[in-house]
């Protein structure tokens, strides 16, 4: 039978090409929601990244809520930059646009597709339910996923996210609970996110390397790739 029952895919720079949804959204709403020269888009596309990476990395550590992430972000961009209007209602116009741009990572369409014939395909996410699940909907890859987990549905439970375990522990549950761990693997960008998670709950990870850096953390996973196709073989590897 199939070595993999259930893989788990990340969702940003996994499935979707993040940085090109993130610029294209953000460049909507400066054209739509100010009126600042377009020559100017480019810097302040750069400062928000820059703002809303920190924020994160914030998050991620427990330092901040998601609600300050998302609020600070905007804030902090138009204090630095003296800009007039409401931080706020850019903030929310920004994320609607987020949800609708569905750029996907190369091959990303085929292999879900192909992956879907032979195992249960899920998403695995931190982040805004809304602009994920907004997004899923109108995406190509839609029918051949069959479950998305988002940090966000469980804003109670302050922990649920990865790389804490127990993100990974519901979607299993949520999936098939019959399923043994070692037919599921978690595919991701991040080490310390997507792989440290997967290490955690005790599944196989696979590492999406599309950048080809060195792994300079302790998260040593089952496996790594450069291209999603190179799951062809790891998911059909026989047990």
């Amino acid at each position: 039978m199939e070595k993999y029952k259930i893989i788990l895919f990340d969702a940003d720079e996994t499935l979707y090409d993040y940085k090109k949804n993130e610029a294209t959204a953000f460049t909507l709403a400066l054209r739509d929601k100010t009126e600042l020269d377009p020559s100017k888009f480019a810097a302040l596309y750069q400062a928000y990244v820059r703002i809303n990476e920190s924020l994160w990395k914030s998050y991620h550590n427990g330092e901040i809520t998601k609600e300050k992430l998302l609020t600070d972000r905007f804030s902090i961009l138009f204090h630095e930059f003296n800009l007039s209007g409401n931080s706020a209602e850019f903030g929310e116009y920004y994320l609607s646009l987020l949800g609708d741009q569905n750029f996907l990572m190369p091959d990303a369409e085929q292999v879900c597709a192909r992956l879907s014939e032979s195992c249960t395909l899920a998403i695995v996410t931190n982040g805004v339910s809304s602009v994920h699940k907004k997004r899923l909907n109108n995406s190509s890859i839609n029918p051949y996923i069959a479950a998305i987990i988002v940090s966000g549905d469980f804003p109670e439970k302050k922990d649920f996210q990865k790389p804490n375990p127990v993100i990974f522990e519901y979607a299993h549950q949520l999936i098939d609970a019959g399923t043994p761990k070692e037919q599921i693997l978690m595919i991701g960008d991040s080490l310390t996110s997507d792989v440290a998670g997967g290490i955690r709950y005790g599944i196989h990870t696979c590492w999406f390397n599309a950048r080809q850096e060195s792994n300079t953390t302790d998260f040593k996973p089952t496996y790594e790739i450069n291209n999603l196709k190179e799951l062809f073989p790891i998911a059909a590897e026989q047990t």
